[in-house]
């Protein structure tokens, strides 16, 4: 069963989005490991951007129990599948939304939407992730947690 979550994944990532390592976050991930499944870079380039095409990143992230992936945003498209575990994205205006197991997240993308994920569970959460972002960019921009301190963890 795990290995069909990988291929699936993987490829469902891969058929929704068509980017640099590393996950840079402000506030420090913990309990995160991540490995990039695969790179690329297709010549076309995003809508609104320069010609210098695309760079993807296939990724799987593992977020241990209480884990989280400190707060961040996307330059770029990025939509994930959520394997096993469930996760929770908290966004700076304090509002929640709780990704179970076999859920399609699309991130939006930009500065305004800063997010953190998190792992409010007691089991492992198992992201495969697909990032686009123009070619030479990051995949993740570190952000500061918001000031509400309810919001802020």
């Amino acid at each position: 069963m795990r290995r069909s979550h990988v291929c699936c994944g993987a490829f469902a990532a891969l058929m929704l989005a068509l980017t640099a390592p590393g996950l840079a976050v402000a506030s420090p991930p913990s309990g995160v490991q991540a490995s990039d499944i695969a790179q690329f870079t297709v010549p076309l380039s995003m809508p609104g951007q320069p010609a210098v095409g695309t760079s993807v990143t296939l990724r799987r992230i593992d977020i241990d129990p209480g884990g989280s992936t400190g707060w961040h945003w996307h330059p770029g498209p990025v939509y994930a599948v959520v394997s096993e575990g469930a996760l929770t994205r908290v966004f700076a205006d304090c509002a929640e939304e709780t990704s179970p197991a076999g859920s399609v997240i699309e991130e939006v993308v930009g500065p305004t939407a800063r997010h953190n994920g998190v792992n409010r569970g007691d089991s492992p959460v198992v992201l495969y992730v697909a990032y686009l972002v123009p070619n030479g960019q990051q995949t993740s921009i570190e952000a500061e947690a918001p000031d509400d301190v309810r919001c802020a963890e």
